[in-house]
């Protein structure tokens, strides 16, 4: 077998280049005994997972819980430049996927700083991207896993380990090289680095067959998540179907099965770590031909679809949108050294911050603890729950637009921050400075003995001063 082979980088779209044949078929010289065993393992067990999965019942739940704040979350590229920092901020994305190549190791230090740069407050996940040298040299993986390892600890305790393994552009031939990959890396995590979680098998496209290769074998491994390039965009819609039955959510049930039902998986986590769709007219920045390009409404459309089927199905952890700054697929075009916000990087914000306050406001709050009262309000209604509704919320977002998820998901510490309290009849009424900010906030109590947030807005000097006229006042600071 060819060792020594050249992977050429297409820049444009950030991947490897499409072989010619007869350079697949020169590396694949020597493998045939691996393909029997990948064309051995499905026989029996494809059709086994697949009549498991098909008499499932859908609404049967994951174990684990969808976390909104990582559920959205982006890829970052450190030749993308510095100003994704400010981007990601404006976002609010807290989880990030940055790719480490193997034969870039000379640079780990540009690797580490730019992911430092994004804040101690940011979940970074590594994904280990693997090449030719790499998978066919085993003690230089082992000498270049220890670097990343070493220098990553305290930024980053979660590795993926390689990338679309199952297309021969990026360095692996077969499965069972990538497995005696995955074992070497895992064995040094093993010695080392005990606490590090190792993500595989990262399999692109709807190839479960590939999948069930790598996560069911008799190599001595284990994965402590699953990672999957699930794209669909070659079938438009996610709502599209691939093989009669196979949308974006029997997708998903399906590698779920596949999962759940493998002794080499730790838990069911799923992070699906690469999904875009290519943008037209984009070419050659777009990572396929016009024919799949869609134009950027259908892009945000297919985006919004993607995510929602994602977090119903409750079997997805996290997607990493593939990426932050792509002018072929990505949400900003930099394109003639000039950052660009797309139609789809705005949709993108608005799709978080919607989903976030759905999520943290979806129904009435019943369980906040006592601190979440001031004590001289519960002392007057020795009432200990504060709620704000649904419908409330959704009028406050209409009339006072300048309020952000921030301010939305700081109301309770903002309450107990108050500087002046007035007693109104059956409400109170809250003034807040924060920061340099003014708040008013009015809290009523119903004739069922309950507290309900009735109005928030930001507010003035002059405002606060008329409000203190109105009532008692039962608190007041000065500062």
């Amino acid at each position: 077998m060819n060792n020594t082979f050249n992977f050429p980088w297409d820049s444009y779209s950030d991947q490897p280049h499409i072989l010619k044949r007869k350079d697949k078929k020169l590396l694949r010289k020597g493998s045939k005994f691996s393909f029997f065993k990948l064309i051995a393992t499905n026989i029996f067990l494809f059709p086994y997972l697949f009549i498991k999965f098909y008499f499932k019942k859908k609404s049967s739940k994951s174990n684990n819980t969808i976390n909104t704040d990582e559920f959205y979350s982006l890829c970052v590229n450190l030749d993308k430049g510095k100003e994704q920092v400010e981007l990601v901020e404006e976002l609010g994305v807290k989880s990030l996927q940055i790719r480490v190549f193997l034969n870039d190791i000379k640079n780990i230090n540009s690797y580490v700083n730019f992911a430092k740069s994004f804040g101690r407050d940011k979940i970074i996940i590594i994904n280990i991207i693997q090449s030719r040298e790499h998978i066919t040299n085993k003690e230089l993986l082992k000498k270049d896993v220890k670097i990343i390892f070493e220098a990553f600890d305290g930024i980053s305790d979660e590795f993926i380990v390689a990338n679309a393994i199952n297309r021969i552009k990026w360095g692996f031939v077969t499965m069972d090289e990538y497995l005696n990959f995955y074992k070497t890396i895992q064995n040094i995590r093993d010695e080392f680095y005990v606490n590090y979680k190792l993500i595989g098998s990262s399999i692109i496209d709807f190839e479960y067959h590939f999948t069930i290769r790598t996560l069911y074998n008799n190599f001595k491994i284990s994965y402590d998540k699953i990672a999957s390039l699930l794209y669909v965009d070659r079938r438009g819609s996610p709502y599209n179907t691939q093989m009669g039955i196979f949308d974006f959510e029997n997708k998903i049930e399906f590698l779920h099965t596949i999962v759940k039902n493998s002794s080499k998986c730790k838990s069911e986590e799923i992070y699906i770590t690469e999904a875009n769709w290519p943008l037209s007219g984009t070419a050659p920045y777009a990572p396929t031909s016009e024919k799949e390009c869609v134009d950027m409404n259908t892009y945000i459309k297919y985006m919004k679809e993607y995510h929602f089927i994602a977090k119903k199905t409750s079997k997805i952890q996290r997607i990493y949108w593939h990426q932050l700054i792509a002018p072929g697929f990505g949400l900003v075009d930099n394109r003639d050294g000039k950052i660009i916000k797309t139609k789809a990087f705005y949709a993108y914000s608005k799709m978080i911050l919607d989903d976030k306050l759905k999520y943290f406001y979806n129904e009435s709050i019943e369980n906040i603890t006592y601190k979440s009262i001031d004590k001289i309000i519960k002392k007057d209604t020795n009432i200990n729950k504060i709620y704000f509704s649904k419908e409330t919320l959704i009028k406050n977002k209409k009339h006072h637009k300048d309020l952000v998820l921030d301010d939305y998901n700081n109301i309770f510490d903002l309450i107990l921050d108050a500087s002046i309290i007035i007693s109104v009849k059956d409400k109170y009424l809250y003034n807040i400075n924060k920061n340099n900010q003014m708040y008013f906030l009015v809290i009523k109590k119903t004739k069922d003995n309950k507290l309900y947030i009735t109005s928030f807005r930001k507010t003035h000097k002059k405002d606060i001063q008329s409000q203190m006229k109105k009532g008692i006042i039962l608190k007041k600071l000065t500062r």
